[in-house]
């Protein structure tokens, strides 16, 4: 084997990588000509099967982001439910945009949370396990597309 892929299956073993982030890697040395068809399929399975919810982890200046994010947004909300209170108007469904969880501060996507990223909604399929993937860029079996049609 070459020592691109020795080398990238050394990094995912190690475990210590964003997934979107290799993936990327690979695809890049792999349109580069520097991976067979082989060596990428096996070191883009080996990096889904040891991918860890810590290494997706943001650091602290993203967590500040995050929670001053969800503040707006739930500010926004509240404000919401208020005037629809106050005016006796219809409910409307909204969802809440994805954003990177992070531990101590936020719970993981539970089972069948729906979120609107990147224009889309995403429903969450993930059973038993925490889901702190990025929906539309793990690959399948995380996240689903999700239509309020489709769910009546």
């Amino acid at each position: 084997m070459n020592e691109i892929y020795n080398t990238i299956w050394q990094s995912i073993q190690a475990g210590d990588y964003r997934l979107a982030d290799i993936l990327h890697r690979i695809e890049v040395l792999y349109a580069a000509g520097q991976l067979t068809d082989e060596e990428r399929s096996g070191l883009m399975e080996l990096a889904h099967t040891n991918a860890t919810p810590e290494a997706e982890l943001p650091e602290t200046q993203e967590q500040l982001e995050y929670l001053a994010g969800l503040i707006t947004a739930l500010t926004g909300r509240v404000e919401t439910l208020e005037e629809q209170l106050a005016t006796g108007g219809a409910e409307t469904p909204s969802y809440p945009a994805w954003v990177r969880p992070i531990v101590g501060l936020t719970t993981d996507y539970q089972y069948g949370a729906i979120v609107s990223h990147n224009g889309k909604l995403w429903r969450n399929v993930l059973q038993n396990v925490q889901n702190v993937w990025e929906p539309g860029v793990v690959g399948e079996g995380f996240w689903e597309e999700y239509t309020p049609e489709g769910a009546e």
